[in-house]
């Protein structure tokens, strides 16, 4: 019996050395896309296992590409200055207090083709201190499940955001009771500039 365990572990580690490193590896040049693909998302043109490990890869001026919809139990930062491309996706955000946070100096986010979807729970969006974010073709929700204040997007000091055709709302739910924000932070030395944006935070029966 001892002999077939060795002859069988053997063999195992035989298999185990032929397979190519692209196996074990969180990140890939070798995948096509197509629906064969089970990344998250791509940096340019290396495909990564999550969005985490894409951001946590990303150099200033690369393109980081949802390949599908992304769920996170965590906050994703995004600390360099890139360009997130939705591709029409929805990246959800599954725990309160969770976000998509931006710290780095200057960033954007846009969708390619259909409108992408940043949605978050009671906080969908955060730009950091002097963070200057640009928006394009993009939805931002949030969809309150508790009596938390809620907040889309919560701007802090020297921070811009200049959106475009972009949506701002949060989903009906009679268990919130608020308050409610679009925007929070904004003061003298902050930048909001909206172009063809819509902004519904008052769809709520239970806020008051």
């Amino acid at each position: 019996m001892s002999k077939k365990i060795l002859s069988l572990t053997l063999a195992l580690c035989m298999v185990m050395a032929m397979l190519p490193a692209t196996v074990f590896a969180g990140s890939t040049t070798e995948c096509q896309g197509g629906e064969g693909c089970r990344h998250e998302a791509k940096i340019d043109t290396t495909h990564y296992d999550t969005l985490a490990e894409a951001l946590e890869e990303a150099a200033p001026g690369n393109t980081g590409t949802l390949l599908k919809e992304v769920a996170s139990a965590d906050t994703l930062t995004v600390d360099e200055d890139i360009i997130l491309d939705l591709a029409g996706y929805k990246l959800g955000f599954t725990a309160a207090g969770k976000y998509l946070n931006l710290t780095a100096t200057s960033a954007e986010i846009k969708s390619t083709g259909s409108k992408g979807e940043i949605a978050g729970v009671n906080n969908a969006l955060s730009v950091g201190a002097n963070c200057q974010l640009t928006m394009d073709n993009c939805a931002v929700t949030a969809a309150p499940v508790s009596e938390a204040s809620v907040t889309l997007v919560s701007l802090k000091g020297g921070s811009a955001l200049t959106a475009r055709g972009c949506g701002f709302s949060i989903a009906q739910s009679e268990n919130s009771k608020g308050p409610h924000y679009g925007f929070s932070g904004l003061s003298s030395d902050i930048t909001l500039k909206l172009t063809g944006c819509t902004v519904d935070v008052s769809n709520n029966p239970g806020v008051q």
